[in-house]
């Protein structure tokens, strides 16, 4: 089965909170009132006791534990909300003149610290130069790229207060995320090189020689240096902004590198020679480790990465609060752009409202959502119904009849497909089958990032429901499912000598196992409103019949008929549900049937087909199944497309 993803589930914040007793309740209205619903005190009191906690050592009594402590910050998330609905701001919120006396304190912040750190890098090289000491030449390199990052940093806040409307439409703030991108890879190169010299010094068996004058001197610089950092580090960290919060996080890194060079500077000296370089290496990798996650941090915020879902939640909150005429919430969603969110909303109004009072209610709910303090834009659509197909692809397929797509030539059609759907856009690919390690070689292969393994028996219907639940629960929604559950008997089948024990495995597997597919995952398609697409593969032996294999017959042509019966029941609902049947072609199953190389198996299979020139290979079917799924074939539904080279009309 495949598996798209785009979009988020919330299902994790589904509240359990309790409702007030009779007679208390505030009269209903249109809006959701926090005060019918409480947290049970009892929870809260258990939660808040810290000494419980410790001796807490029951892995269920903490999740417990852990979820009514989400639930009081969901209902917290939503008394701000509240707070915005009636006030029009978040309690708390600065006013215009405090924001500009922020700004300003911001700025001084810069300012120090980069003047903190041109004189600190004079007192350093002066120390460098008494000690000779490696882990304090590397403290001092430290800071001769603090000059370069603080540069950085400085041009990147400068050219964010500067934007161009017309070359820049909405603005220049992805300026600070890539700012300290480059910031933390030159911070990060640094710390190579500082492990490179030391290795090489470790090797060498160099040390200096240092006097005792000397070691006074550098350890008086490094100890004035650690206090001023220290001190800069609290300061900067009072502020929200990201680029003085990465002045505070250097600070601090460089207090940990000027602690550690100087003990092992002092130990050096009294002790071993070989502590120096020791040291030298503790600091290159805690470099190198602290700046690569920085990095990461900051790859994710420019990657349109989803908001969590607590703050979808709170977003959801304030749209249905925003006004009575709201009849539906079609879309919530929140992703990352910079250092703050985009968010789209999609909202049902009456199909008889008139647009100017419309506008309004769209205008007035996009200017509360950009008050927020994580929001940096907000886009709010408006619509009159819900049961529309999405407005956006969520997948983007282009082929053609003659792809450059290079098939496997004897790979599986289950590998094939999700290979393809890979190549073409797919952003979630979930491979489910009960040979864990093919499964796991070819989600290796395609790449963790667009593909994974899970393990199902299709037989099993508790399986299949859990593998759907939980596939939405981690990625959102399901737009695709391909069931291409097949197996064949090991034994002629005819109908003479019918082995019952091996029909009802196979029917278990060919025709139960597919309908547990088909229904659990069109149950998730409509649950979640999408408009998806089911292909199963059934085979040309359904409409041709054949002479033996009566059980593998009977349940491919089954699949026919449950290909056209559901089709109709979800037509309703914007689901297609299709079919490819194939002819024989050389894949690992069969080849090992026949027990025959790839060659002769095709040379079999060819000769049944009136056309010539071609064979037959699972990315054949592999590209069927991709026109079945894509938005090319949205008005194809219940249709059986056979992939046969003729073979049906020999």
């Amino acid at each position: 089965m495949e598996y798209n993803e785009s979009g988020i589930n919330v299902d994790d914040y589904n509240t359990e909170l309790l409702p007030q007793q009779e007679g208390t309740s505030p009269p209903s209205s249109w809006r959701l009132n926090l005060d019918k619903f409480h947290l049970h005190q009892q929870r809260l009191n258990s939660d808040d006791d810290s000494l419980s906690r410790l001796l807490c050592t029951y892995k269920k009594q903490r999740k417990v534990s852990e979820y009514y402590k989400k639930q009081e910050r969901l209902l917290a998330g939503f008394n701000e909300m509240e707070s915005m609905n009636e006030m029009g701001s978040l309690p708390g919120s600065l006013t215009e003149d405090e924001m500009k006396q922020l700004a300003r304190s911001e700025r001084m912040a810069v300012h120090l610290s980069n003047i903190a750190n041109m004189v600190l890098f004079a007192a350093k090289v002066y120390a460098s130069i008494e000690s000779r000491s490696l882990a304090v030449v590397a403290s001092t390199l430290d800071s001769l790229l603090d000059l370069l990052s603080g540069f950085i940093l400085w041009f990147t806040s400068h050219a964010m207060k500067t934007p161009n409307q017309y070359h820049y439409p909405i603005g220049k703030r992805r300026m600070q995320p890539v700012g300290i991108i480059i910031f933390a890879s030159v911070m990060a190169t640094l710390g190579l090189q500082i492990l490179l010299e030391s290795v090489r010094e470790l090797i060498a068996k160099s040390h200096p020689e240092i006097n005792h004058n000397q070691e006074k001197w550098m350890i008086g610089i490094m100890v004035f240096v650690t206090v001023v950092k220290f001190a800069l580090t609290v300061y900067c960290r009072q502020f929200k902004n990201e680029i003085v919060r990465a002045y505070a996080q250097d600070h601090f890194f460089d207090v940990v590198t000027n602690s550690v060079g100087l003990a092992t500077a002092v130990l050096a000296i009294h002790f071993k020679w070989w502590i120096d370089p020791s040291g030298a290496i503790i600091i290159a990798i805690y470099t190198m480790s602290t700046w690569a996650r920085t990095v990461i941090e900051n790859v994710w915020s420019l990657i349109g990465r989803t908001a969590p879902p607590d703050f979808l939640a709170k977003l959801t909150y304030l749209i249905w609060n925003h006004h009575e005429d709201i009849q539906h919430i079609d879309t919530v969603r929140a992703y990352t752009f910079g250092s703050h969110y985009f968010v789209e909303v999609d909202i049902v109004l009456p199909e008889d409202m008139l647009l100017n009072k419309a506008h309004n209610i769209g205008e007035k709910l996009q200017e509360k959502l950009e008050r927020l303090p994580e929001v940096e834009r907000a886009f709010v659509h408006i619509d009159f119904e819900f049961t529309h197909r999405p407005e956006h692809k969520t997948m983007y397929l282009k082929f053609q009849l003659k792809s450059s797509h290079s098939h496997r030539r004897c790979s599986g059609i289950g590998e094939a497909t999700a290979r393809l759907f890979a190549d073409h856009g797919a952003r979630m690919i979930i491979i489910a089958d009960i040979q864990d390690q093919l499964g796991q070689q070819v989600a290796s292969s395609i790449g963790s990032h667009i593909c994974t393994y899970m393990r199902c028996n299709v037989t099993d219907e508790d399986q299949v429901k859990a593998l759907v639940q939980s596939s939405v629960e981690n990625y959102g929604q399901l737009n695709i499912m391909f069931s291409n559950a097949g197996i064949l008997s090991k034994s002629d089948q005819t109908v003479l000598y019918l082995d019952f024990p091996q029909f009802d495995w196979l029917m278990g597997v060919n025709l139960r196992g597919t309908i547990a597919c088909v229904k659990h995952a069109a149950r998730a398609m409509v649950g979640s409103r999408v408009r998806g697409s089911i292909v199963c593969t059934a085979s040309v032996a359904a409409s041709r019949g054949a002479p033996q294999l009566t059980d593998y017959v009977m349940s491919k042509h089954a699949l026919l008929g449950l290909v056209r019966s559901v089709s109709k029941q979800l037509g309703v609902h914007g689901i297609r549900v299709n079919c490819v049947s194939p002819n024989g072609m050389a894949t690992p199953r069969t080849c090992q049937a026949h027990e025959k190389s790839v060659e002769e198996v095709e040379e079999i299979y060819e000769a049944g087909r009136i056309l010539k020139g071609a064979v037959l290979r699972a990315g054949n079917v592999a590209d069927a199944v991709l026109f079945l799924a894509s938005v090319d074939s949205e008005l194809i539904t219940g249709h059986d497309l056979a992939v046969d080279g003729g073979f049906q009309d020999w």
